[in-house]
């Protein structure tokens, strides 16, 4: 790992990833915290983007973080396992990263069971948007171990001639199918049982043949490894069986913090004892030593995991359905109470998994509440981390808990869970569920202000339809309930560039310090609407340029009356474009000029790109040599990639090459490879 290198090759991984990322990885140790060991802790937090545009951040990040730290004499190889059960968005990342044609020093290796994928499951799709891309997959089918090999395997293994084991070897592959888990699982039990030995007398191993061959062997492989745990101490069964609630694998520092809560192992042997240090009671270490010697768990670094999923399953089936719920509950409750409640950790997931799945222990009403409340809590950190599938699953469970009537017993957390829910939806790209959702929170709303959050969700739903007439009339609908007036049918044009003309004139003549000291917007109702507002900036600028007008003349009429705020910066490059294309370049020079001014005073990332691309990439070539705006378009790219803005990032650096190429700064070939 990049820790353990020499004290130079850390100190330059370290600069290649803060040179790559810079400001943003607060992005990354977010989601792997480990990473502060290289980068340090961040100085500042993210910054705050919608969902979608957030999900485009991380894998931007990403993909930049794995090319810093892959080179030639350091290439990075990627292995994941059971890709038939990963998520889509971890789908897409890999994805991203096979086809980033400036990532030469890597390689990617999947591994997944072919049986539980279809041409529908999310990794077949993902596959074929690679190979579309002329990308070479090679596949690699692992099927049983052949006959010869069980073979040569057990020859090795006992150290005998291949002609001497091939009776025995018969009899194994009878038996095992050739299942490499089985075919090692039953050499073990015959050696448990005496049918495999080692014969001192002859000075080699030996073996019942007629024993072996009369040996019952379960074709299940999971009711197998439950016969074979239930071999183990009871201590080492319980540990199982408490990891197998747990997953696959488990960090032992969490094993230790539910291992020195006494009730379990006292329930497990139903013995009393009297009260002692828990160091004295448990030692995990020694607990799982018999496990470890059979190959059934492996000690690797700071975690104990299952050497086979078929290990965890016969573990976990070696408990009922209500032993299970039971424990599950336990572990859920015991891992709560070691958490701060100011600290949310990574062990929220696990606590809440935990609670939800022993769900029939919860106590009615306050207990249910509770949990709801948690795993509204969940699903804000796994939104916040862009796995929008897993915070899906938390606020559909913590909806799901809600009592008859929550809407009168517990409307904030019944409005927050469904706003949210509703939002996590969209990112997903699930938009019936977000018609039914938003329905629940405007038939239940208090006050309009409360439908916002789910209108602006909806708006955006149905702009990613395509669907821009219905959500631009819904949008000035809600305008219209926050005071904001559009008459029914579009003005007539000339009249809207008349008006803003007028409007124009009074801000041409503002000197940079009198706009930078101009009131701020505090109604709150402005504020709202121009959030409303400004989305739908880019997409009638592609389609409907009579409507863009109208909305750059209602966004600027809010600013001059109700002051300025973020999204005035967009307001202002917008009507620089505006300017521009009426020919009247001075004014529009100006006023692009004051939108760059809002744009440093209020430091929007998030609307850079936005302005970038209309100041730079539609005005300054008309006042100014055009070489002047090949570096801010670059920025606006690179920093709309940062923010998950694409179509705007993209818009920058189409006008960033062609800009290179007019200005004569790039010549063909270098053309071409950017």
């Amino acid at each position: 790992s990049i820790s353990q290198r020499g004290i130079d090759d850390f100190l330059q991984a370290r600069e290649a990833i803060n040179k790559a990322i810079n400001i943003d990885v607060a992005v990354l140790t977010e989601v792997f915290p480990c990473l502060c060991e290289i980068v340090g802790e961040p100085t500042s937090a993210p910054t705050k983007l919608d969902p979608t545009e957030a999900k485009h951040r991380f894998k931007f990040i990403f993909q930049m973080f794995v090319r810093s730290i892959s080179a030639p004499s350091h290439p990075v190889v990627l292995f994941l396992d059971d890709l038939q059960w990963a998520d889509e968005f971890s789908l897409e990342l890999v994805s991203t990263l096979v086809a980033d044609t400036e990532l030469k020093d890597f390689l990617f290796i999947g591994a997944c069971r072919d049986d539980e994928i279809d041409e529908n499951h999310p990794l077949t799709k993902e596959l074929n948007k690679i190979r579309r891309k002329n990308i070479d997959i090679t596949n690699i089918n692992v099927t049983s171990v052949s006959r010869t090999d069980v073979n040569e395997l057990i020859s090795d293994v006992i150290n005998l001639p291949t002609h001497l084991t091939e009776s025995f070897s018969r009899i194994v592959y009878q038996k095992t199918s050739g299942n490499a888990l089985l075919v090692t699982q039953f050499l073990q039990s015959l050696w448990d049982e005496g049918l495999l030995f080692f014969s001192l007398e002859s000075n080699t191993w030996q073996w019942d043949s007629k024993a072996i061959a009369a040996k019952e062997m379960h074709d299940d492989v999971g009711l197998m490894m439950s016969k074979k745990i239930l071999q183990l101490p009871a201590e080492c069964q319980f540990g199982m069986k408490l990891l197998a609630c747990l997953g696959s694998k488990c960090d032992k520092s969490t094993l230790r913090l539910l291992m020195m809560d006494q009730k379990y192992l006292q329930k497990e042997r139903c013995v009393k004892k009297r009260k002692q240090d828990a160091d004295e009671i448990i030692n995990e270490s020694s607990m799982f030593d018999p496990a470890i010697d059979e190959g059934l768990l492996k000690e690797e670094r700071s975690c104990y995991m299952f050497a086979h999923d078929q290990i965890q399953y016969g573990a976990y089936s070696l408990m009922l359905e209500n032993e299970r719920a039971r424990l599950h509950h336990q572990i859920g409750h015991s891992i709560l109470g070691k958490m701060s409640d100011d600290h949310v950790s990574d062990l929220l997931f696990t606590a809440v998994d935990q609670l939800n799945r022993g769900e029939i222990f919860m106590e009615e009403a306050h207990g249910r509440m509770k949990l709801a409340k948690l795993n509204l809590k969940a699903g804000e950190k796994a939104m916040s981390s862009t796995t929008f599938l897993n915070s899906a699953s938390y606020l559909k469970r913590g909806i799901s808990l809600l009592c008859d009537d929550h809407w009168e017993k517990y409307y904030d957390l019944s409005l927050h869970l469904y706003s949210l829910y509703a939002e996590v939806e969209y990112c997903n790209g699930r938009f019936h569920n977000i018609s039914l959702t938003v329905k629940s929170i405007f038939a239940h709303a208090k006050v309009y202000r409360d439908k916002l959050r789910a209108y602006a969700t909806l708006i955006k739903a149905l702009g990613a339809q395509y669907k821009l007439k219905e959500a631009t009339d819904m949008c000035f609908g809600v305008l219209s309930q926050l005071g904001v007036q559009r008459q029914s049918s579009l003005p007539d044009t000339s009249a809207v560039l008349r008006d803003l003309m007028a409007l124009k004139s009074s801000l041409v003549d503002l000197s940079d310090a009198e706009l930078l000291n101009y009131r701020e917007m505090v109604n709150s109702d402005m504020v709202a609407a121009m959030s409303f507002l400004q989305p739908l900036l880019f997409c009638n600028f592609l389609l409907n340029r009579e409507e863009f007008t109208t909305i750059v003349f209602i966004m600027l009429h809010l600013t001059l009356t109700y002051g300025i705020c973020e999204e005035s910066c967009c307001c202002l490059s917008s009507l620089s474009a505006v300017l521009c294309r009426m020919k009247d370049y001075n004014a529009s020079e100006r006023i692009g000029q004051l939108a760059i001014l809002l744009l440093e005073k209020f430091q929007s990332r998030k609307y850079t790109s936005y302005v970038h691309c209309c100041v730079f990439g539609c005005i300054r070539g008309w006042n100014g040599h055009i070489k002047m705006s090949i570096e801010p378009l670059l920025s606006g790219y690179q920093i709309g990639m940062q923010t998950g803005d694409i179509q705007m990032a993209m818009f920058n650096a189409y006008m960033y090459l062609v800009d290179n190429f007019i200005s004569g700064q790039l010549h063909l070939a270098a053309f071409k490879k950017h």
